[in-house]
């Protein structure tokens, strides 16, 4: 497909799809084995989301590393990084916590579930499902097609799933739960 544009847009709509097809399946697969704990919610979730980007992408025969796949190296400098994402997520959580307000699946967890899972699992799982599958998918790599720009449709596209798949948690002060 040749138009960045739509690819964005159909990269975006089966997303999102997959997303809440994944999320749904999971949490009424969990309520059919009567499990409804939302530890165990967000493990199901969360490991569909890493686990089918990479099967699908095998299954497709393409390397690993238009996914952005590549060998780890490691710099000091990524310390840094590392304390810097977990202070900001610690600092939400605190000014969540001041606020009286909590994601409803996140006030049914305690300190280590929400480390674990929320933290670890979750930003792992949604960088392999959102920016792994979806916008390597609209950026066709193999097209020799490259995300240069912060504007360009697969970076565009990513982002907004990745806000779609987060606008529950701006309702959960209100009361509304998401998948």
């Amino acid at each position: 497909m040749q138009n960045q544009s739509v690819r964005a847009l159909l990269g975006y709509v089966w997303g999102l799809l997959l997303f809440l097809a994944i999320a749904y399946a999971v949490k009424y697969g969990l309520l059919a084995l009567g499990v409804e704990s939302a530890a165990w919610s967000q493990i199901g979730v969360k490991t569909a989301m890493a686990l089918i980007p990479v099967v699908a992408w095998v299954l497709l025969r393409k390397p690993l590393a238009e996914m952005g796949w590549k060998k780890p190296t490691w710099r000091w400098s990524f310390l840094l990084w590392f304390s810097l994402s977990g202070a900001a997520m610690m600092a939400g959580t605190v000014v969540m916590i001041f606020l009286g307000t909590r994601h409803p699946l996140a006030a049914q967890m305690n300190f280590a579930q929400v480390f674990l899972i929320i933290w670890l699992l979750s930003s792992f799982a949604e960088e392999v499902y959102v920016r792994g599958l979806v916008q390597s998918w609209v950026a066709n790599r193999s097209d020799g097609v490259s995300a240069s720009s912060p504007w360009a449709p697969a970076i565009v596209s990513s982002a907004l799933l990745f806000v779609s798949m987060h606008v529950p948690l701006m309702w959960s002060a209100a009361g509304v739960k998401g998948a």
